[in-house]
Formats: structure tokens, sequence, C-alpha cells
């Protein structure tokens, strides 16, 4: 649900009936069918709930839950996004209050009108079911979603590659995703190499040049869409950019499955060049959370962007007789600082880069290397599990090129300890064991 109108006293609100898997009933011969209403006096009546043209049955057969989304509106425009991996990738937007609605396809669906019951068993690149849409302050409409590769089994369901997956930016001055190759336009690669992607899974954390996921099938907590997933963006009144998402992280585990982290990058120009890929949940106190399902707010002040995000010890959903628990489940409210906007401005920026401790478990002595691209002062602060500081090294200021720092921890428990390296604009994490 959204609001809009010169008072915000218009509200609408997109739903899907209740498919017959779910006690439902068929809706105008759709068995799950994505229905529009609107209140024009603040919620105390309301349309009927109506399929909006070019929805209908004509062009889908049925819609899943969960996979649409609103923008916020901008005066009478609105806007919001079908991302469901069975159908066309579908934008609905009005531009007179919800009034009359215009539909483009922004990616075809290589299977019109899918029949469960005959999918091919091909593979292709899909929606993933995750996405957030904005206007800038010129009214230019933003897409991100998730994509994924995925291949129809033949009985009714479908199985993915977690993995082959990226988030993805489409904007109104580019054109859609249709009229080539379908089954593979989404290809992150592809779309990586025009500049398309703009979320990525594969960040190596610890600089050492390799993904360092833990060994197994199920390392990883399934939520149904890609390793980078989850997006969500925003404008402010500069045209400032904020993109947040979760993703898989290496180096972070609980021994079973490796955790995701909450990702976040920023544009000064629009949304035309992004900075770099920055993990905002890298403090301590996160070294055994599971970070996910990240919401920003459409509006900021001059100095902050501002979300919430869930957190939670145990990675991917509970589901019975699944090995992933329950477990209690907590929301951070977090503020992020603008400052973020101006990073791929500088360049000339230190870039850093540390390897493991050795050894690892640690006695009584332990070793990091670190790569400076130019001299910069370093420190470091170890912590303990509940995010207590334990011990404070400083290093000095160190040259360009490889430098090799040393931890004394003879006074420390056994345990497991997380460190914190400063080195001049940079700030990297890792974890440590002591014997």
């Amino acid at each position: 649900m959204v609001s809009s109108g010169d008072n915000r006293n218009t509200l609408h609100v997109i739903s899907l009936t209740g498919p017959t898997a779910n006690g439902g009933t068929v809706f105008n011969g759709q068995d799950g069918a994505i229905v529009y209403t609107r209140s024009t006096n603040m919620g105390l009546a309301w349309s009927t709930p109506v399929v909006l043209p070019g929805l209908g049955s004509d062009y889908y057969r049925s819609f899943s839950s969960d996979v649409y989304e609103f923008a916020e509106p901008q005066g009478n425009n609105l806007a919001f996004a079908i991302v469901d991996n069975s159908n066309d990738m579908i934008l609905m937007r009005s531009s007179d209050n919800g009034e009359t609605w215009q539909k483009k396809v922004l990616w075809e669906h290589p299977y019109p009108m899918l029949d469960p019951a005959t999918m091919a068993t091909d593979t292709l690149y899909a929606p993933d079911g995750c996405v957030s849409l904005s206007f800038d302050n010129t009214g230019k409409l933003h897409v991100v979603f998730g994509v994924y590769r995925m291949m129809f089994l033949g009985d009714g369901t479908y199985t993915y590659w977690p993995g082959l997956s990226g988030i993805m930016h489409w904007s109104d001055d580019m054109p859609a995703f249709t009229g080539g190759d379908q089954k593979n336009i989404l290809d992150p690669d592809l779309l990586d190499a025009q500049g398309i992607q703009i979320g990525y899974y594969n960040i190596d954390w610890n600089g050492d040049g390799e993904l360092n996921y833990l060994d197994g099938d199920d390392f990883y907590g399934n939520y149904g869409c890609g390793w980078a997933s989850m997006p969500q963006i925003a404008f402010d009144e500069n045209n400032y950019a904020i993109l947040i998402y979760s993703s898989l992280i290496e180096n972070f585990d609980n021994g079973i499955q490796n955790y995701r982290h909450i990702w976040c990058r920023a544009s000064s120009d629009n949304g035309a060049t992004w900075g770099p890929v920055i993990d905002i949940s890298d403090d301590p106190i996160h070294m055994f959370d599971e970070c996910i399902f990240p919401s920003v707010s459409s509006g900021s002040d001059a100095e902050n962007w501002y979300f919430t995000y869930m957190i939670d010890n145990e990675p991917g959903l509970a589901v019975q007789g699944d090995e992933d628990p329950p477990s209690d489940n907590y929301y951070n409210f977090y503020h992020l600082s603008k400052i973020f906007n101006g990073v791929n401005e500088s360049p000339a920026e230190t870039k850093v880069s540390v390897s493991q401790n050795y050894p690892n478990p640690v006695v009584d002595e332990t070793f990091i290397n670190i790569s400076l691209s130019s001299a910069a002062k370093v420190r470091l602060t170890l912590y303990n599990t509940d995010g207590q500081r334990i011990k404070d090294i400083n290093y000095g200021e160190l040259p360009l090129g490889l430098n090799t720092l040393g931890i004394s921890i003879p006074e420390i428990d056994t345990g497991i300890y997380f460190y914190k390296i400063h080195a001049g604009n940079e700030i990297l994490t890792g974890k440590l064991a002591v014997k």
C-alpha cells in the first residue's frame, strides 16, 4: 500500500487473490490474480478490487505472492512492478493518481501463458521475485531487481541456481529486456559487461583472491532468491541514490552455513555510475548474525539514509523438518551517512587487502599480512563475540606495499575473537581462534 495526492489522502493497494492451493478460488479465470483497489478518503471507503488491463487471464494464467512492489508516489505519478519468474516482468504506471494505468513489459518471458503441466525443461535467466523501484527528482523511474538461473521441471515445480545471480538496474532511459534471446538476455555476466548489474554476491571480502565459502551443498540459507538479492533503492532531492541489499559473505559462518550481510552502493550522479560495494554490517557484533530483508525509507535528511533490516543467528528460513530451526528475530533501525555518496568520486583513497591470520588457531602470537596501495596509519582492535573491546594495537604509519602485523595475545582466554583493522580510510574485519 502507498498513499498519494496533495494531502496524501488517496491510498492504493495491490494484492494477490487466494490461490486454490491455499484454500482460495479462481478469480476471473486466474488461480492467483493481482488486483488493485484504492480509497480517495483515507480508507473510509474502497473501490471494488479489479484486475488492471493487461494483467488478466488473456495474458497470464496466475501469479505468485510477494513478487510485486510499489514505488513511493511522486505527486499523482504511481508505479508498481511484478517480477514473477513464471511470467513477464511487468511495470504498471499511472499519471493520474490511479484513474488509468499503462503496462510496460520490461522482460518478456520465453514461455507465454506458461502451463505448469507442460513446462519446458531447459534453463533460463529470470527475475528471482525481489524488486524495488523509485522515482528520482526529475520524475525518471528506476527499478532494481534480482536475477537467477532456473529450470522448470515439467511437473509444476522448478529448481534454481542461487549462485548464478545478481542485482540489475533499469531506468526510463534504457531499453527493455525484450526482442532478443529471452532465455539468456538477463544473464548477469552479459548485463555486468553493459554496466547494468550493480549488486553482487561474489565479493572477495578478505582480498585473498578466492571466495572462502564453507564446503557442502547446504552452506547457505535458502530464501528462494539469489545469493545477492532483496534490493532496495531510494533517491533524495539532490538525485543522490542508495542501493541496499543482502548478500552471502565469505569468512562469516556458524560452522555449517555462511551468513548474509547487508551491503550498499551509492551514486552521486542519478544512478549513472555507482561507487564501491561496502559491507555495512561488518561490525563485530554481527559476526554471528544473518542480516536480511532490508527496507529503505523513501525519505532522508541532509546527512543520512534510513533503513531497517532483520537479524537472527540462523541462516535461511525456518521450515518444519528443515535443518534450519526457528530462532529469535530482531529488526535493526539503521542510519547510513551520505558521505558514501561521494566514494565514487575519490579514486585516491587507500586500497587495502589483508590475509587470514597465521597461525590460526593462535597460541601466543599470530600475524596478518596487509597490502597498502599508499602509506597509511594502521591500527587494530580485537573484540570478543559479545562485541566487547579486548585489545587495541596502534602500528603507526606503514609504507606502501606488503606489511606484516603481529598480534601478541598470551593473556587472552581460549575462544573465538574478531578484529577490525583501520588503514587510512578503509576498515576491514576478520576472525581468529585462540587455542
